[in-house]
């Protein structure tokens, strides 16, 4: 991948406003919904349009996009050669059954969709059994790891 600015010239003030604008332009373009980590509005983004989902607002509970009545929770991590966890965000609420599908993204550093996978609700509740549970953060943290993938869809393939 191409350098497209030599950053070690700038001062961190300089590589902190580019990354402000940086952000406020991709939320501008509907990149992503939020000022957080741009991996998880990403992901929400790209299963919006590779799989005909629509967006719920970010204040809804449980899920993250709906189609056909179906409710889709959407799970994403970002791999680089510093991290090589596969740990995705925490599941509130898990119990509550607020969704029907978990779409899990898989990014290399570059962003690009290393994997993608669709788990039923019922598979990943069988397997949040087994986890305990986060009480600091109230819900459930799970891997992408061999088990969950094991029970899941690979859908990779819609986001080529």
């Amino acid at each position: 991948m191409p350098k497209l600015r030599d950053f070690s010239r700038m001062t961190d003030k300089q590589m902190l406003e580019h990354y402000a604008e940086l952000m406020r332009t991709m939320k501008e373009r509907t990149i992503i919904r939020s000022n957080n980590n741009p991996v998880s509005d990403y992901a929400e983004k790209l299963a919006s349009d590779k799989l005909g989902l629509q967006l719920c607002s970010k204040s809804t509970k449980g899920y993250d996009a709906i189609k056909n009545g179906q409710r889709f929770q959407i799970k994403s991590r970002r791999i680089t050669a510093n991290n090589k966890s596969r740990q995705l965000g925490v599941i509130r609420n898990l119990e509550d059954k607020l969704f029907d599908y978990l779409i899990i993204i898989i990014f290399d550093e570059a962003f690009t969709v290393k994997n993608a996978y669709r788990a039923q609700y019922s598979e990943v509740w069988n397997l949040a059994r087994t986890v305990r549970k986060n009480k600091h953060q109230g819900g459930y943290t799970l891997h992408a790891n061999s088990e969950l993938i094991s029970h899941s869809k690979d859908i990779t393939s819609r986001f080529r």
